[in-house]
């Protein structure tokens, strides 16, 4: 598989060319519809001109992938009828919940204040963000984010003046779980940003995923019919194909995940902290950070969780000034909303 080659979704209907490695597991495909997407290499296959599946091995047969109709049938309660595999996967409604969000930066004054883009992955599978601007009919790429499950993450800020060249939003969303054979099909979704709805009176409401009033869109709607037939015929290839003894099936490399979770409230710093003063108290903590991140570096930890709680929010930030300037080369982002509400911060330490 490289560069140049035409694929086939295993997916969705269509395929494309590649364009670029992303890295092991991702490339970048061009949809026949001149869109372009990060796509998973184990969902793609390449195709010869003659729209025949290319197996990678000494002798070895071509399949040809059909695109035919299947009738499956869903009963009221959303259940696969008995006569097809009990494991094929259906979402439940709330499984799968993304948000690409706008929070005000000041909200004593919204009509005014700059825009903070972020976004939420309310969900037990990592996602691929790649958000996108039209402009004119030109595509100009935002951002590419890897977004783990259960977590939120910022994208950028904008000003109001900057609103109308945002006004037409792309986002595309590959969703995915390690040592998993479910899969949810790829999310496209077009957002119109208008000034007077965003800026609108009580546009900004309360929601699960900040302190602060925010204007979510929803990015995922599942049409789960049609996602149980593609499933059921990419079922009925994976089958095809490992019927013949001559092809390798590569099994997956195990991943371990390896996750430091550290505490710096004071309380569980200190024995007693009485006659401290703030910049004091900040510094046991910030004294603590580093070292536990430091031990994490050297140990070859994958990941450390650092509760700061959420407060006035001064830990936080000093938390984060240290990372952007004294650990410039790791990434970080707001821990999982599900375990730690506001007050926690993720550092990757190692993919």
């Amino acid at each position: 598989m490289k560069i140049g080659d035409r694929v086939k979704f295993l997916n969705d209907i269509g395929g494309g060319v590649i364009l670029k490695d992303i890295d092991k597991e991702l490339v970048e495909v061009e949809r026949e519809d001149g869109f372009s997407m990060p796509v998973l290499r184990k969902e793609i296959i390449v195709i010869s001109d003659d729209n025949t599946v290319e197996i990678q091995h000494k002798e070895a047969p071509r399949y040809v992938v059909k695109e035919e109709p299947i009738k499956i049938k869903l009963s009221k309660d959303n259940t696969l009828s008995k006569d097809l595999d009990e494991d094929l996967f259906i979402p439940e409604d709330n499984e799968v919940n993304l948000f690409i969000s706008l929070t005000p930066d000041d909200e004593d004054d919204v009509q005014k204040s700059d825009l903070n883009f972020h976004f939420i992955n309310d969900s037990d599978y990592d996602a691929v963000l790649v958000l996108k601007k039209n402009i004119n009919g030109k595509f100009f790429l935002l951002k590419a984010e890897n977004v783990e499950a259960n977590t939120k993450s910022f994208l950028f800020k904008i000003s109001r003046t900057q609103l109308n060249s945002y006004s037409k939003l792309i986002a595309q969303v590959v969703l995915f779980k390690d040592k998993s054979n479910n899969s949810i099909e790829p999310i496209e979704k077009k957002i119109n940003l208008k000034a007077n709805k965003v800026y609108g009176l009580n546009s900004f409401k309360e929601n699960d995923y900040f302190h602060e009033k925010s204007l979510l869109y929803s990015l995922n709607k599942v049409d789960y019919t049609e996602l149980v037939e593609k499933q059921f015929l990419n079922r009925q290839l994976d089958i095809k194909i490992k019927q013949d003894s001559n092809i390798r099936i590569e099994k997956p490399k195990k991943i371990v995940v390896d996750t430091v979770e550290v505490d710096l409230h004071i309380e569980e710093l200190l024995d007693s902290h009485r006659g401290l003063s703030n910049f004091e108290i900040i510094t046991v903590q910030l004294d603590k950070f580093r070292k536990e991140l430091d031990d994490a570096i050297l140990s070859k930890t994958r990941r450390i969780v650092f509760i700061h709680g959420v407060g006035a929010g001064k830990l936080k930030t000093e938390l984060r000034m240290a990372l952007d300037k004294e650990y410039k080369y790791l990434k970080y982002q707001d821990a999982s909303f599900k375990e730690y509400g506001y007050g926690a911060t993720l550092v990757i330490v190692r993919k």
